[in-house]
């Protein structure tokens, strides 16, 4: 950091590191989904869940004709211990609302164009942060960790669900992976359990 700042040192055991764990684990699962089923995969929103027992994160994605389902979890969760073993770098970039459209048209993302497109002029005017690890770039307000090797092994997907972009009936239904990760695979095994309880 360069001049005066506030600087927050974070260790896995605070609360908003496992949210930023979990947040950059739904990355990969996005990065995951469009190696597996390709670039014309839409992505549309992917939080942390820290109060849900089950899930840590979901992912929402516009398929096109394409499915997954529930069978098609273990292939993406392989590819995903792929995508944490590269270890890639995860950076941000600011931009104007233009800019991050312009990039986001020749990703072919029209969610996320909506999205910046539903922001007031204001947050417009703040612009964009983009996030980016290896081939894969997401409208993002961050922060994620360092790069993806920091993952680990604890992350497992779970299930798959319908959810209407925007949780609007009239608008498409869109296919929904939910998974949760933990800072080891102890703590996995562990919530694992209890769900099995």
């Amino acid at each position: 950091p360069e001049g005066e700042c506030d600087l927050t040192l974070l260790t896995p055991r605070d609360e908003e590191s496992l949210e930023i764990l979990r947040h950059t684990a739904a990355h990969v699962l996005a990065q995951a989904v469009r190696r597996l089923h390709g670039e014309t995969v839409q992505y549309t929103v992917g939080p942390a869940l820290m109060d849900d027992f089950q899930y840590g994160f979901y992912y929402d994605f516009d398929l096109g004709d394409k499915t997954i389902t529930n069978d098609d979890l273990a292939a993406i969760e392989a590819e995903m211990k792929k995508i944490v073993k590269e270890k890639l770098p995860i950076t941000r970039e600011a931009l104007s609302a233009d800019d991050a459209k312009t990039k986001l048209t020749a990703l072919g993302q029209n969610y996320k164009l909506e999205m910046i497109g539903d922001l007031d002029a204001d947050a417009q005017a703040a612009g964009i942060s983009l996030y980016t690890q290896g081939e894969f770039t997401d409208m993002c307000r961050g922060p994620h960790l360092q790069h993806t090797g920091q993952i680990g092994k604890g992350v497992k997907l779970f299930s798959t669900a319908g959810a209407y972009w925007r949780g609007d009936e009239t608008n498409k239904m869109l296919t929904r992976i939910y998974g949760n990760a933990f800072f080891d695979k102890k703590e996995l095994a562990a919530h694992i359990a209890k769900l099995e309880e």
